[in-house]
């Protein structure tokens, strides 16, 4: 089963996105901010594909949590998925790698599923 790490702090699209994808056979680990990411990267299995807002909690940035987890060999190579309503950072976090750049409001439910489905090699 792959497994999907969701940072992302609003409570009803966290959870849209969690039943979305465990319908679809992901299994899936919720965190709302950088502190519970790194508890989840921590202590459960290592990822198949992340999906990061870049708006979080307390002003944290999502581009500098991702610059914090590329630090770790372990998830280097985890493909990491924005999704987010800020269309002015798509080449900040293309260039930091990430493999997709979604708009959240312009993006179905079931898009996002077929990406992080291609994304986590399903």
């Amino acid at each position: 089963m792959k497994t999907i790490l969701i940072i992302e702090d609003d409570a009803s699209i966290q959870k849209a996105y969690q039943e979305k994808l465990t319908k679809e056979g992901f299994m899936v680990m919720p965190a709302i901010n950088y502190k519970e990411a790194l508890s989840q990267l921590t202590s459960a299995p290592i990822p198949d594909c992340i999906i990061l807002d870049i708006m979080l909690p307390g002003g944290e940035d999502g581009l500098e949590i991702l610059s914090d987890i590329r630090q770790y060999d372990a998830w280097k190579g985890i493909p990491v998925l924005v999704l987010t309503n800020i269309d002015t950072e798509k080449e900040r976090a293309l260039s930091m790698g990430v493999a997709e750049y979604l708009i959240k409001s312009n993006t179905s439910i079931d898009q996002i599923a077929h990406v992080v489905g291609r994304l986590a090699g399903e």
